[in-house]
């Protein structure tokens, strides 16, 4: 059995805790919401603390306190901060969930920047976690007219 943990945010944060639940062979094992959490979205703590109480939930919003190794993968969907090397070399699967098109736009805000920049399309796009900024393997994009 593979262990995987949620690190992030929202609604879209607890549609990918509710796709690992649904795969064979991997068990949601820890979430690690972003604190605060934003009020303008669902809770992912409380939606998981109530949808399924077996998980872990690190209140402190910190990746460090997933311990290296832990998992197996490593979702972050919409999560505020840049994880480490030492979690990134010990866990076989990272993968972001990035609110904008890479590599045009890495880093904070890119709906921001796109926005100044005077762009017709924005996008999200999914990307294995390496350690640059935003730079690793694309694997998935989305476009969308702004």
């Amino acid at each position: 059995m593979r262990r995987a943990a949620v690190l992030g945010k929202g609604t879209l944060a607890v549609h990918a805790c509710e796709t690992i639940t649904e795969l064979p062979d991997v068990v949601l094992d820890t979430v690690i919401a972003t604190s605060p959490e934003p009020r303008w979205d669902i809770s992912l703590a409380e939606t998981v603390a109530t949808r399924w109480p077996e998980v872990r939930i690190v209140d402190s919003g910190d990746w460090r306190e997933l311990e290296p190794g832990r998992c197996d993968l490593v979702l972050s969907v919409l999560y505020d901060k840049i994880i480490g090397p030492k979690l990134i070399d010990a866990t076989p699967q990272i993968i972001n969930c990035h609110p904008g098109r890479l590599p045009h736009y890495r880093g904070v805000r890119p709906v921001n920047w796109a926005l100044r920049n005077g762009d017709a399309l924005a996008g999200i796009t999914l990307h294995v976690i390496d350690h640059g900024v935003d730079t690793g393997p694309v694997l998935a994009k989305a476009l969308f007219s702004i």
